[in-house]
């Protein structure tokens, strides 16, 4: 297993990953929305806005800042997962919060302890930094995901909820 930073040279892989993310929260939103939105109206608003692209030049201008932390996690030189942390001060509590941005690991290799492993290195990073915590957002269809989370010991705070016209 190797941790990196990434590279122009992952942006196949991570915009597949990016394609997938965008396309699954677009699904749940506007099916919360009662938008009535099919798979194809779905990758037309992804294309017409230009999301996947739009993504990952975030990722790559982000990964250059001090107050993001962007890796990737390779097995046999194959890129398994990433993850997108930051922090900053927090508008409510005005004190430094860390918040995982994005965390994702290749659908084949789910459940194998990688995204354990990329919590673990994020949070080494925020462990210097003064931080009260760490807040991420999780779509509550996302079981495994929030497993992941709730083992870390991160605690449901916020529920976000939607109303649709």
């Amino acid at each position: 297993m190797n941790i990196t930073p990434i590279t122009p040279t992952d942006k196949p892989v991570i915009q597949t990953w990016l394609s997938q993310f965008l396309k699954e929260h677009l699904f749940w939103w506007t099916k919360s929305l009662h938008l009535g939105w099919d798979d194809l109206k779905i990758r037309e608003h992804i294309e017409i806005h230009a999301l996947q692209e739009k993504a990952w030049e975030r990722l790559l201008k982000d990964a250059g800042k001090p107050d993001n932390f962007v890796r990737i996690i390779r097995i046999n030189d194959l890129t398994t997962g990433i993850i997108h942390a930051s922090f900053d001060i927090d508008t409510l509590i005005g004190l430094q919060m860390g918040q995982i941005q994005w965390i994702y690991v290749d659908p084949q290799k789910c459940g194998l302890g990688y995204g354990q492993h990329l919590l673990k290195i994020a949070h080494d990073w925020f462990s210097d930094k003064n931080l009260v915590g760490v807040r991420l957002h999780v779509n509550h269809c996302n079981d495994g995901a929030k497993s992941l989370y709730k083992k870390f010991g991160y605690q449901i705070s916020d529920e976000e909820m939607l109303f649709a016209f």
